[in-house]
């Protein structure tokens, strides 16, 4: 059960759920400006900066099955010239195909209505690539890769 408050127009919320299989599903939020990587939030560095504010943080970190895993994004996308971010999940554990665990992802916008997205059926992959951000708004990609 995924709750999330109504948020200002400058957050994303994104939240990741799974099965108990594999027990350790990862979040990943990249930050490219001129296709330069700026940061990479995910277990192992939590928070991304963008000069001095801090822009995304990895909330939450499961490493047990169902998540939740939680990324937010604060930010004026006309402040950031032009960036852009890229979520995407990696099967840490790979103890499982990423497709039996039946993961999803909640995304957050402000007051919008959340967009729900579910791992492809055929995601035998490690990687889902998921979306980006940019100052056209929220690019769905959904795909499975290694």
């Amino acid at each position: 059960f995924v709750l999330s408050p109504i948020l200002p127009d400058n957050e994303y919320r994104i939240i990741l759920t799974w099965n108990d299989t594999p027990c350790d599903l990862d979040s990943h939020l990249t930050y490219y400006k001129d296709d330069e990587m700026q940061f990479h939030v995910f277990w192992r560095n939590k928070e991304g900066y963008y000069g001095e504010n801090l822009i995304a943080q990895l909330d939450l970190d499961d490493t047990d099955g169902f998540g939740p895993e939680t990324v937010t994004i604060t930010v004026d996308m006309s402040e950031i010239d032009y960036g852009k971010f890229n979520y995407y999940v990696y099967n840490y554990s790979n103890e499982s195909s990423m497709s039996q665990s039946n993961a999803a992802i909640r995304i957050y916008h402000g007051q919008e209505t959340p967009q729900i997205l579910y791992v492809p059926l055929d995601a035998d992959k490690l990687y889902w690539d998921v979306f980006e951000i940019s100052n056209d708004g929220l690019t769905i990609i959904n795909e499975c890769h290694n």
